[in-house]
């Protein structure tokens, strides 16, 4: 008969072992994760695949939704949910990377993270291991593709928040060590403002040294110099990559490497990038930020970094933040209160002279982290971050000078006294500063003879020598009247 084919029995046995292997569901096919079998008082929940919406390298994402039975009464809720699968099953690697990855996201879980999907059920379906998670929208990599170019303050935004994730996850002592714009996502329906830090399978303790995964066309520019020499990690990888995915925001294809293939050669190109030796957008929250990263030593600054992209934003923004891909939903940031870290000066100023005009950010580090004054509680703003600001000198840049100093410790500077009053920057309504007299020097010629000092008894006051001679008018009164006597 047409559309029968006979199969041996060997012949279907590796039909069978070819299906299983591949392991693809399909449309309309049930996860269950809870059935009792009873027919008389039917209880059981479970998932119906209703699209494959995305596959990587290790792992398949479909979208699902759940049904639940009880009482004989069968309900779907309508929401839809995220099942991240293996593609291949009897992996080794790839179930490590499921258990190491599922683990950290209840760790996260536990911590109340803002910036990770939160896991709602975990198991194992056709032999592959399985998280079901909330649904959240595209990656950034894809949001670019649909929005051609991002508006500087958006890609500030985004690496803004992304810096935000990356703070959470170091401060747990975890390092992602995959950080990339297919990695960062943003919400789904009213949390599309939202961004949100995916995929840690690779993510381990800070100083332990786990095989990297093979990097493909999306992983390899953002590898950091320590994935490339498959260096213990640290937070430095994090940083480094985190900084490629700012760099690629404000400018697509502005990464040297970026049509690189070679490993060797991107990672030659990166040193050298570290180095000052390559070109990188012309911006001076870029140039600060370059060095504030090269300048890190075992941990980074994360909050000062996190407010140089608000005053980044806050400099290409005026007022509430509307994003490329929300055009009815306004961010609204909220004021940012102390003296900005990254100097007004250097706005109009040239690449080259800002990278040899950029204040000592050690300085300002410090002043950053010791200031113990008290400060008033500032609101969270509306994309969930609270900006805790520090009063920092100003970073003021000559032109062509050398660098200055910020003031970095709460010792009292004594006044400079000047001659003339006009000479000083006096405010309105300020009382003017002390003048100093100088003294007055000796005409040549004319010998200067200085005033004899007199001595103690005579450096009396007048009430003292009144009384004084008071006392011995009176001795020399008795003495008189016992001779009369």
């Amino acid at each position: 008969m047409e559309g029968r084919i006979n199969l041996e029995r060997d012949e279907a046995a590796l039909m069978d072992m070819f299906m299983r292997g591949k392991t693809d569901l399909q449309t309309g096919d049930l996860i269950i994760t809870d059935d009792n079998l009873d027919e008389e008082d039917r209880r059981f929940n479970r998932y119906e695949v209703q699209l494959k919406y995305n596959e990587g390298r290790y792992t398949a994402l479909y979208l699902i939704s759940k049904q639940i039975c009880a009482n004989n009464e069968a309900t779907e809720k309508n929401v839809l949910l995220a099942m991240k699968t293996s593609i291949r099953p009897y992996s080794a690697n790839i179930t490590l990377r499921m258990k190491r990855e599922l683990r950290i996201l209840l760790e996260l879980k536990k911590k109340n993270c803002p910036y990770c999907p939160i896991v709602l059920d975990s198991g194992r379906v056709g032999d592959l291991p399985f998280i079901v998670m909330n649904l959240l929208d595209r990656n950034l990599e894809k949001l670019r593709e649909q929005t051609a170019v991002f508006k500087p303050a958006t890609a500030y935004y985004l690496a803004h928040e992304a810096l935000s994730a990356i703070a959470f996850l170091h401060g747990l002592k975890y390092v992602h060590r995959d950080i990339k714009l297919t990695n960062i996502c943003i919400g789904a329906g009213a949390m599309m403002t939202h961004v949100y830090l995916i995929d840690y399978g690779d993510t381990v303790k800070q100083g332990k040294k786990i095989r990297y995964g093979t990097p493909d066309g999306y992983t390899l520019p953002y590898w950091s110099l320590d994935a490339h020499r498959r260096a213990p990690a640290r937070e430095r990888g994090d940083i480094e990559s985190w900084f490629y995915v700012l760099v690629d925001l404000l400018a697509p294809g502005a990464l040297p490497w970026n049509k690189m293939v070679n490993e060797k050669q991107m990672e030659s190109e990166k040193a050298q990038f570290w180095e000052g030796k390559r070109a990188m957008p012309d911006s001076p929250y870029v140039f600060a930020l370059f060095d504030l990263i090269r300048r890190m030593g075992n941990s980074f600054d994360h909050q000062l970094a996190r407010r140089m992209t608000r005053e980044a934003i806050d400099h290409h923004v005026k007022g509430p933040l509307v994003l490329e891909w929300a055009p009815g939903n306004r961010v609204n940031l909220g004021p940012l209160s102390g003296r900005r870290v990254v100097g007004t000066s250097l706005k109009n100023a040239s690449s080259k002279k800002v990278a040899k005009t950029l204040t000592s950010l050690d300085s300002t580090k410090k002043t950053y982290a010791d200031d113990d004054s008290p400060r008033r509680a500032e609101p969270r703003t509306a994309y969930g971050t609270v900006d805790r600001s520090r009063d920092m000198g100003e970073a003021s840049v000559e032109a062509d000078g050398p660098r200055r100093r910020t003031v970095t410790d709460d010792k009292p500077r004594p006044i400079k006294q000047t001659v003339s009053v006009e000479a000083t920057a006096i405010g309105e309504g300020a009382a003017p500063r002390p003048q100093k007299v100088p003294p007055k020097r000796p005409q040549q010629g004319k010998q200067v003879v200085k005033p004899k000092q007199q001595p103690r008894q005579q450096q009396r006051r007048p009430q003292q020598q009144q009384q004084q001679r008071r006392r011995t008018q009176q001795a020399r009164d008795n003495s008189r009247n016992r001779r009369r006597n």
